[in-house]
């Protein structure tokens, strides 16, 4: 246990001196210049949102003109097609273990959305889990235009943990996965050999050649979350956002990665990966 405060101190330490303690925070907040724009502040939960022009994000086909729902068949999605992607609604969760079960909560959901010309990324973090009942409400009628979701790994586990808060909560099912793009399966069979590793951050380093500095490891994040609801010290939860928001845009960014070699196979262009281009 020493070991583990002493791992999430110094990633606290780090993340103070990147950002700074001064401008942009509030008490029992996380600071706007960390994480864009905050609101619901007198709420037991609160939103962060920040928004990216999709020029900026390198994008090609995710988020430009149309869905081919052809093209999301040949990705994986489960459902309906959409015919626009501003219908679908990009999300990663970050919870209170990594078990799963009606003792796992949601604290905090990241989604994303293609809103004129942007990339929408709005973040939903838990204070109090005895108010999680007016927390999953209003993420709810968030959700609820949504016509389908894509997730990394989301079928395994962050759906299924979202619908089991749902029923706990409102005694309803969420309605956003009737859709569903997992976009860990395409990947695993385009770039499974050819990195080794198709975890979100090898991608990031594999296909963007981007490397996270001083992100916080996934296995200490349920116990960043609760040393943080014991002293609503805003330096131990930023990190947790900062993880989250870069999964959201990684996702968006694979997605693109995975529609490009599926365009090309579809061409009858022959990238380096075009067996398994032509697999999906």
């Amino acid at each position: 246990m020493h070991d583990l405060r002493s791992r999430i101190a110094a990633i606290v330490e780090r993340d103070r001196r990147r950002h700074g303690e001064a401008g942009g925070e509030s008490r029992g907040g996380v600071g706007t210049e960390t994480l864009g724009a905050r609101t619901a502040a007198a709420l037991p939960f609160e939103v962060f949102e920040q928004r990216i022009v999709i020029d900026d994000l390198g994008l090609e086909i995710v988020g430009r003109g149309a869905c081919d729902p052809l093209m999301l068949a040949h990705l994986g999605l489960r459902g309906e097609a959409p015919t626009r992607w501003q219908d679908v609604l990009w999300l990663d969760t970050e919870t209170t273990g990594l078990a799963g079960g009606t003792g796992t909560y949601v604290f905090l959901l990241g989604i994303a959305y293609f809103c004129e010309g942007e990339l929408v990324v709005r973040q939903h973090l838990l204070h109090d889990i005895g108010a999680e009942r007016a927390f999953v409400e209003t993420i709810q009628a968030e959700i609820e235009p949504f016509r389908a979701c894509a997730s990394y790994n989301g079928k395994s586990f962050d759906l299924p943990l979202l619908r089991t808060r749902w029923v706990m909560t409102l005694r309803s099912e969420i309605t956003v996965d009737e859709s569903h793009l997992d976009l860990l399966h395409p990947a695993r069979r385009l770039w499974r050999d050819r990195f080794g590793s198709t975890g979100l951050k090898q991608l990031e380093e594999s296909l963007f050649d981007e490397g996270r500095i001083n992100d916080i490891p996934g296995s200490l994040i349920p116990d960043a979350y609760f040393h943080y609801l014991r002293g609503r010290d805003p330096a131990i939860i930023a990190p947790v956002l900062e993880h989250n928001a870069r999964d959201i845009v990684s996702l968006v960014r694979i997605a693109d990665r995975v529609a490009v070699a599926v365009l090309a196979a579809r061409s009858g262009r022959a990238p380096d990966h075009a067996p398994a281009a032509y697999a999906l």
